[in-house]
């Protein structure tokens, strides 16, 4: 099985229909509850790179941080041989060298991302933040999502499941601690707003229209008087 077939075989079968993997789901949250200040808006080198940038690496990614089921049935043997041959051409490809340099790029744009801890030989680590920035999730909930002990990721996500509970909303990507606190105050003053502008709504005068014509037939009177 050549590279490109194990690629196509193996993306299917970790049931990635494209290999865009990238989703805004931050923005679409901002967007859905009429708020900002949760995504990032960040530089990429050219538009459309992230498809550019998943067609390359996710399947390296995918092979590389997914295992294959141990079942011995004709459909895992070959997804088995397929995530062998993907990771052969890891070395060959020099596809670490290639992801720190996609890094190195996305960083001299966005030097806010330097905030976040990673080891530039753990490619796991580096594809996550390129995919983080790509999918616009601030530098906290980056960082939270690489760098976060397993106890500190369920005790956010807790909280990250209450709110979303308390409110009626859907969180489509992991917050860190700093960014829940922050959609909670900007959920508060949102509630202050609709408040305060159903108030002004109520307080304004509708007028009937059987009003409204005595006030027109009125003037009209007073105009022909004149």
């Amino acid at each position: 099985m050549n590279y490109q077939e194990a690629k196509e075989y193996y993306m299917e079968y970790r049931g990635k229909k494209t290999m865009k993997d990238c989703r805004a789901f931050a923005r679409v949250f901002e967007s859905e509850n009429r708020i900002t200040g949760i995504s990032t808006p960040y530089r990429l080198p050219k538009s459309d790179y992230e498809v550019g940038f998943f067609n390359e690496f996710s399947p390296y990614y995918e092979a590389i941080k997914n295992g294959v089921s141990r079942r011995k049935d004709e459909v895992n043997k070959k997804a088995y041989e397929a995530q062998n041959a993907i990771i052969d051409k890891f070395i060959e490809n020099k596809v670490l060298d290639r992801i720190n340099k996609e890094y190195q790029k996305i960083e001299k744009l966005n030097p806010s991302i330097k905030k976040i801890k990673h080891d530039d030989l753990n490619f796991i680590q580096t594809f996550d933040i390129i995919h983080g920035v790509c999918s616009g999730y601030n530098v906290d909930d980056i960082n939270h999502f690489i760098n976060s002990t397993e106890q500190e990721r369920l005790e956010t996500l807790k909280k990250q499941r209450k709110f979303a509970e308390e409110n009626n909303v859907v969180f489509n990507w992991m917050l860190s601690e700093k960014t829940i606190s922050k959609v909670g105050i900007l959920f508060h003053r949102k509630k202050e707003r609709d408040l305060k502008a159903s108030k002004d709504r109520s307080s304004t005068v509708v007028m009937s229209d059987e009003e409204e014509m005595k006030i027109r037939t009125g003037i009209m009177n007073h105009n022909y008087m004149d």
